[in-house]
C-alpha cells in the first residue's frame, strides 16, 4: 500500500529542472564568475549561508528576476490534488533556500502538500542516503509504503536501495545526472501518469 508520495521540486512539479544552473547562473554571470556562483549555491543548498551572502554583491532588483521563468510542468498542478487523494505528499527538494521558498509562493504549491524535505532545512542533500532516511524517520513510513519521484536517476538510486518505489521524471533533456546504467521502477513523462500507477500498486495490495 502506498502512504506517502515524495516528488522532487524542479523539474517534477516546475517546469524547469535546474533553474540555477539554467536561469538564475546565467542571468548573474556578469556578477561572478561561475566558479563563484557554483560554490555559492554548495554553501546555500545545505543551509550554510544566508540569503545576503548568497546574493550578495548583485542589485536587489535583479536577484529574483528568475521567477518569471518558474511555472508548473505540465499537469502538475492538478495531479498533486488527485495524489492528495491517495496518499500523503511532500516535496523532497536540493535548493538554496530563499529560492526555494520564492518559487514554492508564487506556484502556491505548500497548500497542496503535508510537509517539505529541503536540503537547506536538512542541511544533507539528494543523493546521500541520509537524505531519505530522515524522510522516513520523520514521517514514521516504510520505504515500502512510499514512491520516491525524480528527474535525476542519480538521485533515486540510493532511494531504491532503501526500499522505495522509485520514478523516474524522463524530461528527455541532456543531463548528467542521468548518466547511470539505473533502470527505476517506473517512467513517466508527466505527473499525471503517476495517478494510475498508484492506484494500480494500492489495488495490487488489497
Amino acid at each position: 500500500m502506498i502512504k506517502a508520495v515524495f516528488l522532487d521540486f524542479e523539474g517534477v512539479i516546475t517546469n524547469e529542472g535546474r533553474i540555477c544552473h539554467s536561469v538564475i547562473f546565467p542571468s548573474l554571470k556578469k556578477y561572478f564568475s561561475l566558479d563563484e556562483l557554483h560554490a555559492r549555491y554548495e554553501k546555500g543548498k545545505f543551509g550554510l549561508i544566508n540569503e545576503e551572502d548568497f546574493f550578495g554583491g548583485i542589485p536587489k532588483e535583479k536577484r529574483y528576476s528568475f521567477l518569471k521563468s518558474v511555472k508548473y510542468s505540465p499537469s502538475a498542478e492538478e495531479s498533486i490534488k488527485e495524489l492528495k487523494k491517495l496518499a500523503k505528499m511532500f516535496i523532497a527538494s536540493n535548493q538554496v533556500k530563499c529560492i526555494f521558498e520564492k518559487e514554492t509562493e508564487k506556484l502556491g504549491v505548500l497548500k497542496l502538500t503535508d510537509g517539505v524535505f529541503m536540503s537547506a532545512y536538512m542541511q544533507k542533500a539528494k543523493p546521500n542516503k541520509d537524505f531519505f532516511e530522515e524522510m522516513l524517520a520523520k514521517t514514521g513510513f516504510s520505504s515500502k509504503e512510499c514512491i520516491f519521484v525524480d528527474d535525476a536517476k542519480r538521485n533515486l538510486i540510493p532511494a531504491k536501495e532503501l526500499g522505495f518505489n522509485v520514478v523516474w521524471m524522463n524530461r528527455k533533456t541532456e543531463d548528467k545526472r542521468n548518466e547511470f546504467d539505473f533502470k527505476a521502477d517506473y517512467e513517466i513523462n508527466e505527473l499525471s501518469e503517476l495517478v494510475p500507477i498508484i492506484k494500480k500498486l494500492n489495488n495490487s495490495n488489497k
